[in-house]
Parts: structure tokens; sequence; C-alpha cells
């Protein structure tokens, strides 16, 4: 996607090919051309495998290109306005299941007869490879509607406890995901924080009406 909004002038598309997965790693060091060894020897290790892990790569070689790499993630918000009205959910999953989680939601969509320009014209994920953080956009092109919500949810959230995930990674529950708190905790952990809180805010004067299910 960021590609095709021109975020990647560093990439060439004919390298990219079809590729699904995009990842972006930063270091920092101490000796920059032993850091910079060790890196290529590792890029080079990953496309010359038997099984190539990467289509391509390519590694910073100086301040705007490094810039020019960051755009490509700092840029993703921006490009999914532009595709239309998203749906946007901030879940934690095992970093293995990042695409298994934004493969099945498209398919649930298209069982659904709801994927395509009419509805979800595109589902998409990016994230935080390091936490296990999945930032997941279901786009509907012409705006929102209720078919589409219900479609969504609560599957999403079903989807996530499945892989024993989380329904709210770095942005937390606050009051619009109070209902959906049960998909990650148990009854029996929602009840002890309800008490913890009425510990030390008797009179609910402290954020009432958030993360706790009322």
């Amino acid at each position: 996607m960021a590609l095709d909004h021109g975020l990647g002038p560093i990439l060439n598309p004919d390298e990219v090919g079809d590729a699904q997965c995009f990842v972006l790693a930063e270091t920092s060091g101490g000796n920059q051309e032993h850091d910079l060894e060790k890196l290529s020897n590792l890029l080079e290790g990953l496309m010359s495998a038997d099984e190539p892990l990467i289509y391509t790569g390519t590694l910073s070689q100086s301040p705007s290109q490094f810039a020019s790499l960051w755009a490509l993630r700092e840029g993703l918000t921006e490009c999914v306005q532009k595709e239309g009205k998203p749906y946007k959910y901030d879940v934690s999953v095992p970093l293995a299941d990042f695409q298994s989680v934004v493969d099945t939601v498209r398919e649930h969509l298209i069982s659904k007869g709801l994927y395509g320009d009419h509805g979800i014209s595109k589902v998409m994920g990016y994230g935080h490879v390091g936490d296990g953080n999945l930032h997941l956009n279901a786009i509907a092109k012409h705006g929102y509607r209720p078919e589409l919500e219900s479609a969504l949810e609560p599957f999403i959230y079903e989807l996530v406890a499945s892989h024993s995930g989380s329904v709210s990674a770095e942005h937390g529950i606050g009051s619009m995901k109070t209902v959906a708190l049960r998909y990650s905790k148990s009854d029996v952990s929602i009840e002890w924080m309800k008490r913890i809180k009425k510990v030390f805010d008797p009179l609910d004067i402290m954020n009432p009406g958030k993360v706790l299910p009322s």
C-alpha cells in the first residue's frame, strides 16, 4: 500500500513482486563498520538460503535513505485514510500468527460476501514485531455501515482470543473496548480488577466508565 501511494522510492517494485510482508529493522551500535558488515552478512544469508526467506532487502546508506525507509512505516496511517474509512483494531497476538490473523479476517469477509469495493475493500496489518502488537485495519471504501461492523465484531475479538492474544495492545481499553475485555480476561480476573478499583476509588470518580465493564 505504501508503494502504491509513493512512500517507498528506495524500494524497487519489480523486486518486491507479490510480497505480502515487510520488515523494517533499526539497529544501533558502537562500531559502524562492524555493524554494517554484520547486517550485510545477515541480508545476504537470508537471500541466498536454499529456501530464501526474503525476496529483496536494502540497507540505509545515508540519513535521507534512513528517512525514506521509515516513511514507509510512518506514512501507513495516512495511506489507509486515503483508501477509505478504516475499522481499526489494536490487538496483540503471537508474532507467528500475524499473517494468519489478517488472512482469516479477509477470508471471513469473503465468506460473508462483504469483501470488495462494495464493502471492505482491503484488510491489512502492520505493527511491532518486537512485542506482538498488530494494527489490524479493515478498510471500507465507501464508508462505515452497520452490517460491516457486525461482520467484524465480535469475530475479530474471538479470533484474537483463539490465539491467546489481547483485544488491546498499546492503546488500552478505554471506554470503547470495555465490552471486549472479557475476550482477554476471565470473569474472575475482571471481578478482582473491580474489587481493587473499589479499594482505591470507592466513589468511582477516577476515570468512570473506563476499562471495566459495568
